[in-house]
């Protein structure tokens, strides 16, 4: 399996331009659950932990940022069949990206909005995947960026993978998660993502946050979406909010204090 990136302005000899398409890049490395949709499994890719589930997910229970719609036909999509991509913004079918939008769906996020799971003694912070009942689906992209300013719009890929969208605090890399077995329908999370808290640590609760999925291998079903559970303890009210980012300003104090009181210790003239 190939991941897919796009060249922005990249000419032909004969004399056309042809920008943000879409080229093959190095084989990935593909990360398998088992395809019985029964049992919890775990995979760690670049310290995040990627957990199956199967609990309920449905209209009020989580809150989906996006989905992408596998059964997208529309010529100008760029993407081969049973690919689908998207990010958390509110224009649909924004190409090339195939995210829906419209009632259920809530695609603005904060990072005090996300909430926050201990796993082994280890804080992150949780996203959620519904998988809507097609026989197969790989996750091949899955990417996040903090940013200070709400709403960016793009419609370029080449601008996901310059990360006009902010600073990058996770990237899936060259990997691929095969959920095939766990796509049992609207309404069930699937999978959760979970992200080091420590890979936000000096973003404000207020920031905002941008996330991309690409899905490949897609058979069936309606479509998959990203979510996260807004019952579970949102950062922005959790005692590690004001541990690390409290932290880090105390540390900001410490060390302000002790370069103030160097600069007026006296100096001695020989």
């Amino acid at each position: 399996m190939k991941v897919l990136s796009k060249g922005v302005g990249l000419c032909l000899i004969l004399g056309i331009c042809i920008s943000d398409v879409q080229t093959t890049e190095a084989a990935v490395t593909t990360w398998a659950f088992d395809d019985s949709g029964t049992s919890t499994q775990t995979i760690t890719i670049n310290s995040a932990i990627f957990t199956t589930s199967n609990i309920n997910s449905g209209s009020g229970t989580f809150t989906r940022m996006f989905a992408v719609d596998e059964q997208q036909t529309d010529p100008n999509n760029p993407l081969p069949s049973g690919s689908a991509q998207a990010y958390n913004d509110d224009v649909k079918n924004n190409f090339p990206f195939n995210q829906k939008t419209g009632a259920g769906f809530t695609p603005a996020l904060t990072l005090g909005q996300l909430p926050v799971v201990t796993i082994n003694g280890t804080k992150y912070l949780q996203f959620a995947a519904a998988y809507n009942g097609g026989s197969s689906v790989s996750l091949s992209q899955f990417k996040v960026w903090m940013s200070h300013t709400a709403g960016t719009n793009i419609t370029l890929y080449s601008q996901i993978t310059s990360n006009a969208l902010g600073t990058k605090v996770y990237d899936l890399g060259s990997n691929q998660i095969d959920a095939s077995g766990y796509s049992s329908g609207n309404g069930t999370a699937n999978m959760f993502y979970n992200i080091p808290l420590a890979n936000f640590a000096g973003w404000s609760l207020s920031d905002s946050v941008y996330v991309f999925a690409r899905f490949d291998n897609i058979t069936g079903g309606g479509y998959d979406a990203i979510a996260y559970d807004p019952n579970g303890t949102p950062l922005g009210s959790a005692p590690e909010a004001h541990t690390i980012w409290g932290g880090l300003l105390m540390g900001c104090f410490l060390i302000g204090g002790m370069l103030k009181r160097r600069l007026q210790k006296p100096i001695a003239v020989e």
